[in-house]
């Protein structure tokens, strides 16, 4: 597992040992994770389409950690993630893999599941992925039933909706799984209050939030923050080989 745990310190700047603290790693779960993507699925658009969802090096950090690391009473170690993405390095279908894991394996009773955008076409991208990726399995897609507006794995009463900043209403959410996608696009702070909040009664929530990795996003998106919650930030490849920076905001 030597290589697994190189693979866990490339967040860029960050390197999870060494604040660690009473922490633990646990290796196998989160090697599950990653190869969950592998074995169960696939990508749903692009030239990849129909091909096995083989993490690059950035994601298995980022899905390894966030999975792998625990609490010495078992819970999460960490509850939030700050992702910078440079365009066209496929986040959206990360986090559409991790909604499938947490949906099918976090096996939290009655869990509540979110993909959150400031209007509702890129609030359904997710779901969309979601959604392809789950029908493409047939063994997900035994255990699930999609309908128009959730996605539901009724052997543990699991739900998973994508909403907007457009939505009516925004509360009553008992959620455990929140995807804030291009948070920084948010016109404000009332959806990532409201879903911030809405994890309060969970053992161990966690919340993503994920952008387009550029020169404005950084001030937009760290001015949004203000949870004391243990957090991964993390920056991955930009196109054309501009180099993203990682936040300096890194809590654990």
């Amino acid at each position: 597992m030597a290589k697994l745990e190189d693979t866990l310190r490339l967040i860029p700047g960050y390197d999870p040992f060494e604040t660690a603290e009473d922490c633990i790693l646990d290796l196998e779960a989160a090697q599950l994770a990653i190869d969950f993507f592998a074995e169960c699925l696939h990508h749903v658009k692009g030239e990849l389409a129909g091909q096995p969802f083989i993490l690059e090096p950035w994601e298995q950090a980022i899905v390894g950690n966030l999975f792998g690391w625990k609490q010495p009473d078992g819970r999460r170690r960490y509850r939030e993630a700050f992702i910078y993405v440079g365009r066209k390095n496929g986040k959206t279908s990360l986090v559409a893999g991790i909604v499938c894991y947490v949906m099918f394996c976090d096996h939290e009773q009655g869990a509540e599941l979110y993909s959150a955008a400031a209007d509702r076409d890129q609030a359904s991208l997710v779901r969309a992925q979601g959604e392809g990726m789950i029908r493409q399995d047939p063994v997900l897609d035994s255990m699930a039933r999609i309908y128009q507006h959730a996605i539901t794995y009724a052997a543990e009463g699991t739900t998973y909706k994508a909403i907007s900043a457009e939505a009516g209403t925004k509360h009553g959410y008992n959620s455990h799984l929140v995807i804030l996608d291009e948070l920084h696009a948010q016109p404000n702070r009332e959806l990532v209050d409201v879903l911030e909040t809405s994890t309060g009664s969970r053992r161990q929530p966690l919340i993503i939030s994920i952008t387009t990795s550029d020169d404005s996003c950084f001030s937009s998106t760290e001015a949004t923050r203000k949870s004391p919650w243990p957090a991964i930030v993390n920056a991955c490849p930009a196109p054309n080989n501009r180099p993203c920076r990682a936040s300096s905001n890194v809590m654990t």
